[in-house]
């Protein structure tokens, strides 16, 4: 089992703050306790606890993005 969680604010001046990103990711440890990703940018901020049972290996590392990072 996994866990994801994030915050997305629809005004154009607030930013997330990684603090409670991490904090909310941190109630899901029970979800997931192998493996973490982050990622805030500007009014949009995710995380993900990942649970290693089929691919154990570090190319399932979360948060997934494209080739060259940007997505």
């Amino acid at each position: 089992m996994c866990g994801i969680c994030g915050k997305v604010y629809h005004a154009l001046d607030i930013k997330v703050e990684e603090a409670l990103i991490k904090k909310m990711s941190s109630v899901l440890t029970h979800m997931g306790p192998d493996d973490e990703g982050v990622y805030i940018k500007g009014k949009v901020g995710f995380a993900h606890k990942r649970l290693s049972i089929i691919d154990l290996t570090p190319a399932c590392h979360q948060l997934i993005s494209n080739k060259d990072g940007s997505i």
